[in-house]
């Protein structure tokens, strides 16, 4: 892509107006939380027209040490955690148009992990309900029926993994469980055993995941490793229409709890 190009898509998609915005300060602390402190008290979510979508963006890329960053008082425990994603996530009316915005932006691939991060704080419905909000949004048939540039099956790549129900950590050997669309998906692994996810009962509307069994046995972790999917097996889930917090287990690892 262009400089130009890219410019164009900075102003296209950035508030017009940044004066809620501060510089970045030269401790390298974004400005997600700076707008959050200038929106109001530090234990507030930044207003919607405060932040800009891309900095808040950026606040996402924690994906390797997030027990480690729900507790700094910036982001204020799991709670406002939850909050700040939910205003990320959510659409913001644009009185010059007909059609909402979002600060979330799927072409953005830095970003392709943010709608999982419910899943380090035990809220993995949200994550499904995220998910299921931006694949159809995002993706059609069509001119522009891809998000971004496809950039070597990045693009792609994204859509068909959720379909599936499942995303890697960049650089983790971790997997991340979100809402399968397709009712059952089979890899045949290098080693010739097969890993399958079996969506039962999968729709537009059953979404949430209400059980989970691995291999038969109950599973309640949201999360899997790379080393148990190249074991082979089946991962069962089944699907229903209403939030539910099936995802009783440990979360996702973080760097900081080797330490």
């Amino acid at each position: 892509m262009s400089r130009l190009s890219a410019a164009g898509r900075c102003r296209d998609r950035c508030p017009a107006d940044r004066s809620g915005l501060t510089d970045r300060p030269a401790g390298g602390r974004d400005r997600f939380r700076s707008a959050g402190r200038a929106a109001g008290s530090a234990g507030d979510p930044p207003s919607p027209d405060a932040a800009d979508p891309l900095a808040q963006a950026g606040q996402n890329l924690g994906q390797h040490q997030i027990a480690a960053i729900t507790p700094l008082p910036e982001i204020g425990g799991k709670d406002l955690f939850k909050k700040r994603l939910d205003l990320f996530f959510a659409p913001v009316f644009d009185p010059k148009s007909q059609h909402s915005r979002y600060r979330y932006d799927v072409g953005n691939e830095p970003g392709f992990l943010s709608p999982y991060l419910y899943n380090w704080i035990g809220e993995q419905s949200s994550t499904a309900k995220t998910i299921r909000t931006v694949l159809p949004k995002s993706y059609h048939t069509g001119l522009a029926g891809l998000p971004g540039n496809d950039d070597s099956g990045a693009m792609g790549s994204f859509l068909v993994f959720n379909q599936m129900g499942f995303f890697p950590v960049a650089a983790q050997n971790v997997y991340l469980i979100g809402s399968p669309t397709f009712p059952r998906s089979t890899l045949t692994l290098a080693n010739g055993k097969t890993f399958s996810v079996v969506a039962e009962n999968t729709s537009p509307t059953n979404l949430y995941i209400a059980s989970a069994t691995w291999n038969g046995k109950p599973y309640t972790r949201a999360w899997f490793t790379h080393d148990q999917l190249m074991l082979g097996g089946e991962l069962k889930l089944t699907m229903t229409d209403k939030p539910t917090h099936w995802d009783t287990g440990a979360p996702p690892p973080s760097m900081s709890d080797k330490q």
